[in-house]
């Protein structure tokens, strides 16, 4: 979204955040700004700070200095390890139709439909509804993980590494439904991966963060362009 008619979703200024006194800064004087329907990228070695960053949007943090505005409630996570997410003692079902009475209040028929057409949307059989978070594939449990956010209608969606546990066929599945799924085109999305691949796939914009800084930021059909940090042509050259 470009020109000033775009609405900020996000607006850091000047944050910093350590866990506590005694341990090094995680993020450094961050200033960013994030507009409503944007898809951006969070690129970084291990330990740079991506998912402290993603916390402080998704609320879990608060910035030690500085300051985080967010113009919307409806901040949900999709984490990486979908087995963590779900409670093993219920079905994919019940976990599913959590959010629908939670968030959307809907009437049990109306929650059912809902479900279905979400399964049909993302190639999942009805019958994995009766399973238990154990008795489903990675890819699978993966693909519900995300049905179970977007089902909660969210206006902004962290994805933190959302395919590093997947095989490729699951991972191209779990790229194509954030890409080309009508009701993800509308939502900010931030998708933090160590993976250049897959946030060129998922982003049209990307931050690169290192030792807790932002030391890049450009629209991605620049990525090659020689204006890039020389530690943004270290990572991409590792790609290569």
């Amino acid at each position: 979204a470009e020109g000033s008619a775009s609405a900020i979703m996000i607006l850091i200024n000047h944050a910093s955040f350590a866990y506590h006194k005694k341990t090094p800064i995680f993020l450094k004087d961050i200033n960013l700004r994030i507009d409503q329907g944007e898809k951006v990228g969070v690129l970084g070695e291990s330990g740079a700070g991506k998912s402290t960053l993603g916390s402080i949007i998704l609320g879990q943090h608060i910035p030690t200095k500085g300051n985080i505005i967010i113009q919307s409630k409806k901040v949900l996570p999709i984490f990486q390890h979908a087995i963590e997410s779900f409670d093993r003692q219920y079905t994919i079902q019940h976990s599913l139709e959590e959010p629908l009475n939670f968030y959307r209040h809907l009437k049990s028929n109306d929650i059912q439909e809902t479900v279905l057409k979400y399964l049909n949307k993302f190639n999942l059989s009805s019958h994995l509804l009766k399973k238990y978070p154990s008795e489903v594939s990675g890819g699978q449990l993966q693909r519900f993980n995300i049905i179970r956010s977007l089902m909660a209608q969210p206006d902004i969606l962290v994805c933190d590494e959302i395919t590093s546990n997947l095989d490729v066929f699951a991972e191209q599945n779990v790229i194509n439904i954030l890409k080309e799924e009508e009701e993800v085109k509308s939502k900010t999305i931030i998708v933090i991966s160590h993976d250049l691949s897959v946030l060129q796939r998922l982003t049209q914009r990307m931050i690169v963060l290192k030792n807790g800084k932002i030391v890049d930021d450009f629209v991605n059909k620049d990525l090659f362009s020689n204006q890039r940090h020389p530690y943004t042509k270290l990572l991409i050259q590792t790609f290569e």
